[in-house]
């Protein structure tokens, strides 16, 4: 009688494959929480760069003047604004970008300060008129000015960022938002300078600490309406393109 061999016994079954973890930025949060984080991180680098702006101006306002008279006064301006004020907006800017979007390093930092000094080198061509006018029509009209010559340059220099990153064709959108926020952040601020601020035949040295505070509420409006909106343009844009699923449908 012939042996028959022994069955073979039965492979088990592969565990069944996991999916792969999307790769690429991943969007965390929801477009208002973002909009709130960077509301909240961009004030806050407004109020620490005000004060350390405050007394550096203070500091270099007399050797300047002395050196270069008016023109002297709108370089440090210049400088102040580009590596105190930009740097400070740029860094705590750059901080909730990153704890919102994993997976992708945008130089948002370095395209900042470049926007901001590349605005400021062209807002000292300007006439000297647009810096020391106080009316307020004029007022305005430099404003609006200023916004469209710092708001388009950091504007094309943050969607460069962007588009670099790997985040898609953000220029002319993101362009367009800078340009159209730091218009009407201009705006505002000139127009509650003006309706606030004492008369300048009053008496400058019996208002010095008005001048303070208007200068600090001055700052922190043109942040608020500036960062507002485009936290909520940047926020809405990634999260319906780098969202989890999960979230989207709820």
């Amino acid at each position: 009688m012939r042996h028959k061999p022994a069955g073979r016994e039965p492979r088990a079954a592969l565990p069944p494959e996991e999916p792969l973890a999307p790769s690429g930025p991943r969007f965390e949060g929801t477009p208002a929480g973002f909009a709130m984080r960077w509301v909240g991180a961009t004030l806050g680098a407004v109020f620490l760069a005000w004060i350390a702006q405050t007394f550096l101006f203070s500091a270099l306002f007399s050797a300047a003047y002395q050196s270069a008279g008016t023109f002297g006064i709108r370089v440090i301006h210049v400088v102040l604004s580009t590596f105190v004020y930009g740097g400070a907006i740029a860094g705590f800017q750059q901080r909730a970008l990153r704890r919102s979007l994993e997976g992708r390093r945008i130089r948002w930092l370095q395209a900042t300060l470049a926007g901001y000094f590349v605005g400021g080198l062209v807002g000292l061509l300007l006439p000297e008129t647009s810096w020391t006018d106080s009316s307020l029509p004029k007022m305005l009209f430099w404003g609006a000015g200023h916004g469209v010559l710092t708001g388009g340059a950091i504007g094309v220099a943050q969607a460069l960022a962007l588009q670099k990153g790997g985040l898609g064709d953000w220029i002319l959108r993101w362009t367009l938002a800078s340009v159209g926020v730091n218009i009407f952040g201009n705006i505002a601020g000139m127009t509650l300078w003006k309706v606030l601020a004492p008369a300048p035949d009053s008496g400058m040295l019996s208002h010095v600490r008005l001048y303070a505070l208007l200068s600090f509420v001055h700052s922190m409006v043109i942040a608020l309406v500036t960062a507002l909106p485009l936290g909520l343009v940047l926020g809405g844009c990634l999260y319906r393109r780098f969202g989890s699923p999960s979230e989207a449908s709820r």
